[in-house]
């Protein structure tokens, strides 16, 4: 049995061991081997399959066992014969089968390996990093001066009394601004709720008048608490004198007193001529009217003044947070309200307190007003006013920021023109222009710390409070500004 061989091209040497295949050396020109940046590396190794081995990547695969040739066919004890042997025993060499030879790699730069790829392409990125960074910090690592003005800067206030007029045209030159008179009125709103309070009642006697008659020709005198018992056995007390007139035929003596029944109760409720013929002394005849108001004692439900405050409280809240809001929203961007919002809640419940009800319901209508004034028209005058005081300032000022005012009511005429007391007051500051300041930062360029105040404050005439310079990058010698006017620059700042 003979021992089959693989050979390798010999384009590419071989070295044998006991692996899968031979290992090739790759034999590549020197100019393809490596850039510069990475050092020697080691040779690729082919397999005779086909495989490269990147000794960097890759691991070895694990050796096998050399395949062992199989014994002769002739006995291993026989002795060797020095006669030649015939020539149809010597064995020929073995010429190798091309066909079934390993095809050597393709001559390929192999050196461009996926991790050397990677390590290049990270590099790569850390280097183009690097210029961006360095682009970036340039700026800053160059030396720069930052100047910082304080501008000169002053507080002026004032106090004018205006007129708000509710109706014709405003004079501003007589201090005079619009106003305007605003109101508003809730609906009505109703709420019902049982009562709390309970109510007695003690018992009562019916009371009613009586009417005394006299025949006599003579006056008669029927004296307060006199008796009397009607047809129903009701007894009535006289609660007055009376004194009966003579008769004058064909009339009688007539006079009409007041009475009570004895007994309390609904039963003294006598009706009418309950009493009725003579009675009391001799040609005396009685007479009398309906009584009323007799009862009994009992205890009612009864109307609380808390009962009327519940349920008016929260209708006055919601009714006067809403009629508030409304008349806010008539007032224009350019008013301001000279007095808080004035509301006044109008109650109405249908049973006074203390009064016998089973339920009571309150109705709440609430109605507001108020005044405002032209806010802008008093800014205006202010502001004018001011204006004239900042030219004792000098030339450049301005006004620093917003004014401030005030407005308090004064009075108010019977005209309807009212009075507002303004206090205003507003911080006037010294204005360095953008022409100036692109002028400063080129005449202090390259001049020392001191030249540049002393110019500074020579170009501004002295207007200016505190002058303040620092200096920025690695290579600034914290003395002399940049020669480089964009290189400086200047903020000005007012001051608190």
């Amino acid at each position: 049995m003979s021992v089959e061989q693989q050979y390798v091209h010999s384009t590419y040497p071989a070295h044998t061991r006991n692996a899968n295949g031979p290992l090739v050396l790759s034999q590549m020109p020197h100019h393809e081997q490596r850039p510069l940046l990475f050092p020697e590396p080691p040779p690729l190794i082919f397999l005779s399959d086909g495989t490269v081995f990147d000794p960097d990547e890759d691991a070895l695969p694990p050796p096998v066992p050399a395949p062992v040739a199989a014994a002769l066919e002739a006995p291993t004890e026989a002795l060797p014969s020095d006669s030649p042997a015939p020539a149809s025993q010597q064995q020929t060499p073995v010429v190798p089968d091309t066909t079934t030879a390993t095809t050597p790699p393709p001559d390929l730069p192999a050196y461009w390996t996926p991790r050397r790829v990677r390590t290049a392409a990270a590099v790569s990125g850390a280097l183009f990093l690097l210029v961006i960074v360095c682009a970036l910090l340039a700026p800053w690592l160059s030396p720069q001066a930052i100047v910082t003005i304080s501008s000169a800067q002053s507080t002026l206030s004032t106090s004018l009394t205006v007129t708000a007029r509710p109706s014709g045209v405003p004079n501003p030159a007589r201090l005079q601004v619009a106003a305007r008179l605003l109101s508003a009125t809730s609906p009505t709103r109703t709420e019902t709720h049982a009562t709390t309070g309970t109510g007695h009642q003690p018992a009562r006697a019916g009371h009613g008048l009586v009417m005394f008659y006299n025949a006599a020709l003579t006056p008669q005198l029927i004296l307060a608490g006199t008796l009397l018992t009607g047809m129903d056995d009701v007894e009535v007390v006289t609660e007055q004198d009376a004194l009966l007139p003579a008769a004058m035929p064909p009339s009688e003596g007539q006079v009409t007193v007041s009475a009570q029944a004895v007994q309390v109760g609904p039963q003294g409720n006598i009706t009418v001529g309950d009493l009725r013929g003579p009675c009391c002394r001799e040609n005396v005849f009685v007479q009398n009217s309906a009584f009323v108001g007799g009862q009994d004692a009992r205890d009612y439900p009864m109307v609380t003044q808390e009962d009327i405050s519940g349920l008016a409280t929260p209708l006055v809240a919601l009714l006067t947070h809403s009629t508030q809001t409304r008349l806010q929203g008539q007032v224009y961007p350019t008013e301001r309200v000279i007095q808080p919002v004035a509301c006044a809640p109008t109650v109405a419940p249908d049973h006074p307190a203390n009064s016998e009800a089973a339920q009571v319901s309150v109705t709440v209508v609430v109605a507001c007003r108020a005044e405002t004034y032209d806010a802008q028209a008093v800014e205006r005058l202010a502001l004018r006013k001011l204006s004239q005081q900042a030219t004792t300032l000098g030339a450049g000022y301005a006004l620093h920021g917003k004014l401030s005012t005030s407005v308090t009511h004064g009075a108010t005429s019977p005209s309807g023109l009212i009075t507002l007391v303004v206090q205003a007051h507003g911080t006037w500051s010294y204005q360095i222009s953008t022409a100036d300041l692109h002028r400063l930062g080129e005449r202090i360029a390259g001049k020392t710390i001191a030249q540049a105040r002393r110019l500074i404050a020579q170009q501004e005439s002295g207007q200016v409070g505190s002058i303040e310079i620092g200096f920025t990058g690695w290579w600034s010698d914290g003395t002399t500004l940049p020669n480089d006017p964009a290189r400086i620059h200047l903020l000005v700042v007012m001051l608190p």
